[in-house]
């Protein structure tokens, strides 16, 4: 499910996965496309350096409800229902599928559970774009 509403919703609906699978295929819905991941350092560089390079902007979603948070992914575009990141997508997203999938079991059966961090996307792309504005008028 897309991850928007206030913060309670969200958290309430955290454990949630529905199945919106085409015959087992991701139908590309984005669904599970949030901004709430469990990601490493390393990742974060990669995505960092591919968004920089590509010139590639954050998604945002507009809400006519001021109360209603997006929790989407930012690199979600769901009008063309594509990741502008596909190519340097964090590992949960490379294996992720919403029919069956458990995150805490996949972080435990990783090769180094502890190095991913639970982190919000859309905190930590604000302050890339802050830095790289910082950058081209520097």
């Amino acid at each position: 499910m897309i991850c928007t509403g206030d913060y309670n919703e969200f958290r309430r609906n955290y454990n949630t996965v529905i199945d919106f699978t085409c015959n087992g295929e991701c139908s590309r819905c984005g669904s599970c496309c949030t901004e709430e991941l469990p990601i490493t350092e390393k990742e974060l560089r990669r995505i960092k350096a591919y968004v920089t390079k590509n010139h590639i902007k954050p998604y945002h979603r507009l809400f006519a409800d001021m109360h209603t948070i997006d929790r989407t992914c930012p690199f979600y575009n769901p009008e063309k229902k594509v990741c502008m990141i596909y190519k340097a997508r964090p590992k949960i997203c490379q294996d992720f599928i919403c029919s069956g999938f458990n995150t805490v079991e996949w972080i435990k059966k990783s090769k180094n559970p502890f190095e991913y961090k639970h982190v919000y996307l859309r905190d930590v792309v604000e302050e890339w774009m802050n830095d790289i504005v910082k950058e081209t008028e520097g």
